[in-house]
């Protein structure tokens, strides 16, 4: 017997804002209107509300992670253990898997990718959950994330959802427009992909070192070795700060158009920025200027 004070341990399940509400029931005793029931059961709910948040947010973060980690069914298992406890119903779990889908590549092709990213949008709206400005980006960059853009008409859906953006209310950022004109710049498409940085600064956002990477990038798959230098040019007259995917690229593209002298520059200009090297651009200049 307890004698009118609630049981509490360790294992107790109610929320302490729970048991503060029972608390006060048992002290109002015949008091109790219900006015003040009305109140205990909103303490009671947002305090449930607030816990599934909480959970869901932290249930996101493991996503992200082993997205990022390459650990895509491990992934599935936390989202899918979420649904299930009913704290994964939030827009943070579905927009970190699908960011999952894009950086593990676990699809064979880009279609497939992007089936699995969409049938995971879908389902949002199926359950009712609004979708924000990072998940729609994380969508777009599950398409360029791909490879396979120009194939099963890829590219064309993954346009459309960019074009749905502007019809509704998420706000395009500087990731949406970034994303939407690295998609252009990769296939050669120039014209749209300038278009799309005219848009971008007509709304105030400036270009930045991302931007001149998808171009860089771009003016290299198709030879033009010319435009590679000059955009490079602009980066540092813009007093922008060229990043390791900057080198990375230069490294890559320079000696493909025979330009080993630029390309050694670039290597020394690395050099006296002081930026740390990864795998990636390590294989580039064994790859490019060694061999």
């Amino acid at each position: 017997m307890h004698f009118g004070r609630p049981r509490s341990n360790a294992s107790s399940r109610h929320s302490a804002a729970a048991e503060e509400a029972l608390h006060h029931a048992i002290n109002c005793g015949s008091e109790l209107n219900p006015s003040i029931i009305d109140a205990m059961l909103q303490i009671c709910y947002y305090s449930r509300e607030r816990r599934i948040n909480e959970l869901g947010k932290l249930a996101s973060s493991m996503i992200s992670t082993l997205g990022r980690l390459g650990k895509l069914d491990l992934a599935k298992q936390v989202f899918d253990n979420a649904i299930n406890e009913g704290y994964g119903n939030i827009v943070y779990a579905y927009s970190a898997l699908i960011s999952a889908y894009s950086k593990s590549g676990h699809c064979n092709g880009g279609a497939g990718l992007w089936e699995s990213a969409c049938g995971l949008f879908n389902e949002m709206l199926y359950r009712g959950i609004d979708q924000d400005i990072y998940t729609y980006n994380t969508l777009l960059d599950a398409a360029c994330s791909g490879g396979h853009m120009d194939v099963a008409g890829l590219l064309d859906k993954a346009l459309d959802l960019f074009n749905e953006m502007k019809f509704t209310s998420i706000k395009l950022d500087r990731v949406s427009y970034n994303t939407s004109l690295a998609m252009y710049a990769s296939l050669g498409r120039f014209d749209e992909a300038f278009a799309v940085g005219k848009e971008m600064e007509s709304i105030g956002i400036k270009k930045d070192v991302v931007t001149y990477n998808a171009l860089l990038d771009g003016f290299g798959k198709q030879g033009m070795y010319d435009k590679v230098k000059e955009y490079f040019g602009e980066i540092k007259r813009g007093h922008l700060n060229p990043n390791l995917l900057t080198y990375s690229t230069l490294i890559s593209v320079y000696p493909k158009g025979g330009l080993y002298k630029e390309a050694m520059e670039v290597c020394r200009e690395f050099k006296r920025q002081g930026l740390k090297a990864d795998v990636v651009f390590y294989s580039k200049l064994i790859d490019r200027c060694i061999v």
